[in-house]
């Protein structure tokens, strides 16, 4: 892309009008909602909660891509382990728990339960720091737009 074609994309997606706080709370919804086990209703629940919450629609369906095929192996792992430390819990041995329907279905919710609430805390976190530090970066390009405007 060249600097005029950016400046459109820009222009387009991000106007002057649009309250930064809105850009950034989209942005910390859609981080949130990417750090939870809902594999496959990221966008449209990050969307439907910036909806409700007053976020931009489009800055929550981006952060959703924080959890991705390369970050949720690392993600779902450390977010499982923080919520069995939680609960005071030991790690299951999976091939042990599935040996009939009932048991699965136990297991299940062994390993979601903690799943849950690790994805909770971390989305959260993940959520607080997105905000944090989207908002001065809109800042930035917003300024920045209002420049370029008035040069050309």
């Amino acid at each position: 892309f060249n600097d005029t074609a950016t400046t459109e994309i820009y222009t387009l997606s991000l106007p002057d009008a649009l309250p930064i706080s809105e850009l950034a709370r989209g942005m910390a919804i859609g981080v949130f909602i990417g750090f939870t086990p809902t594999l496959g209703f990221h966008m449209v629940l990050a969307v439907a909660f910036s909806m409700v919450l007053q976020g931009n629609k489009i800055m929550a369906a981006l952060g959703t891509w924080v959890g991705n095929f390369i970050t949720l192996p690392f993600i779902f792992p450390a977010e499982y382990l923080i919520g069995q430390w939680l609960l005071g819990g030991s790690h299951p041995n999976l091939r042990e728990l599935a040996k009939t329907p009932s048991e699965i279905l136990h297991a299940s919710w062994n390993i979601l339960l903690p799943l849950g609430i690790g994805s909770l805390i971390m989305g959260s976190v993940a959520a607080i720091v997105a905000y944090f530090l989207t908002a001065p970066l809109f800042r930035i390009f917003q300024a920045r737009h209002k420049r370029t405007r008035r040069l050309s």
